[in-house]
């Protein structure tokens, strides 16, 4: 059994200096309403059928959108059920990193395992398991990173190979087979044609040491989510672009995971405050509990679905499916377009149908100062946003209407 719902209310300020909004179909999937093993659900993929796959503290789940099968100790091979990470290799078998047993595989059929003491595997705790385009697979764990490619292990370590951390928390290829993997207080490795390339604060000039996931953009350029420096890019030369709490909309530094929207936008879990998505370059949209059926701000991971729905997997309430209505991506756009010019040097035009929206509008600094609280009878006595005593810099439009809010950063010259 599902919940599902939709949800088309007004919103109102959750009382921080972010706006929020909500216009989206939400189904929730927990161990009260669903045979779901457990509510903290930290990994997910989906099979070549379209079927979902969830990784919990407390067991294997499948569902193919009727029916559920769940996998633990006491049903199957497995010796451990607190899932790590999960990933499907080039025949379909799927790869199942644990905390305490290493990697379990189920080609549906069969089990078998890789650990310290039968593979070239450093350690049992698997945090990440990735696919490349040739079929190897990649395996991060807390003591190095290892590749299993046709029945032959290499691992890299600190002790062995250099690294700076043997803590390996995730792995990102790109369309030329590179290899993206992050650590936890190690910086960053490119891995290409055996060749690995590390940077770090020091030696490389990264925004923060520790990466927890990678996206790779349309644009083929990675994108990295820190634990605690926020969220940061690589434009293809190592210069780094860096969003966080200080130069930014983001409303956290705390990041869990990251993915490529349907839209070509970056959503982000986070800690303390749900999900965040940046629609490039500067518009940031948050969905947290105070705004949204969202049941729980701790996101531990995300998945995209072929439908361009986003799965999101919680510290304490299950796993989540959110579907963005079409009405709200109309307007996102369309507002986008009735505020220009922007870069401005001080008069940014207000367009009608944008004020007929607008129910609220706040203007304020990147670091989180308030400057100014526009309600709909003052914008409508307005043809023009006037900047023009304002220092040029970056200034954050946090916009809200009947349906959603979002932020918009504006530029003045």
């Amino acid at each position: 059994m599902n919940v599902k719902f939709t949800i088309l209310l007004p919103l109102l300020c959750s009382g921080s200096f972010f706006l929020f909004g909500q216009n989206y179909e939400w189904t929730f999937y927990n161990s009260d309403n669903s045979p779901l093993p457990e509510n903290t659900v930290r990994c997910m993929t989906m099979d070549s059928n379209g079927d979902y796959w969830f990784g919990t503290d407390f067991g294997l789940a499948f569902y193919d959108g009727t029916n559920w099968t769940v996998y633990t100790t006491s049903n199957s091979p497995l010796t451990d059920n607190a899932i790590r990470s999960l990933e499907f290799d080039a025949s379909g078998t799927l790869w199942i990193g644990t905390t305490q047993s290493g990697i379990f595989t189920f080609d549906m059929s069969n089990w078998s395992v890789f650990d310290p003491s039968n593979s070239g595997l450093p350690d049992y705790f698997i945090r990440s398991i990735k696919k490349d385009l040739l079929g190897a697979m990649w395996i991060g764990t807390v003591e190095g990173l290892a590749r299993y490619d046709s029945g032959n292990w290499t691992v890299w370590t600190v002790e062995g190979n250099g690294l700076n951390s043997n803590n390996i928390s995730c792995i990102a290829v790109d369309d030329a087979n590179r290899k993206y993997i992050g650590t936890i207080n190690g910086g960053l490795l490119y891995l290409q044609n055996e060749t690995i390339t590390e940077y770090t604060i020091i030696e490389g000039g990264i925004p923060d040491n520790s990466a927890i996931g990678i996206a790779i953009g349309n644009e083929g350029l990675p994108w990295f989510a820190s634990p605690s420096g926020g969220l940061y890019t690589d434009d293809g030369t190592q210069t780094w672009t860096s969003y966080n709490m200080s130069n930014s909309g983001i409303p956290t530094n705390s990041l869990t995971s990251i993915l490529i929207d349907s839209d070509n936008s970056l959503l982000l879990g986070s800690t303390e405050h749900g999900l965040i998505r940046l629609t490039l370059p500067d518009n940031w949209e948050i969905l947290d509990t105070s705004n949204s059926e969202l049941p729980d701000n701790h996101i531990l991971c995300l998945m995209l679905d072929p439908d361009g729905s986003i799965w999101a997997g919680t510290s304490m309430a299950g796993v989540v499916k959110i579907k963005k209505t079409a009405q709200l991506n109309d307007q996102l756009t369309q507002h986008n377009k009735l505020l220009f010019p922007n870069p401005t040097d001080g008069l940014v035009h207000l367009d009608a149908d944008f004020k007929s929206d607008c129910t609220e509008l706040v203007i304020g600094t990147q670091d989180g100062k308030l400057l100014q609280t526009l309600n709909k009878a003052d914008l409508s006595q307005m043809d023009y946003l006037n900047l023009l005593d304002l220092p040029s810099g970056i200034y954050l439009l946090h916009i809200l209407t009947s349906n959603y809010s979002t932020v918009i950063r504006i530029l003045k010259n």
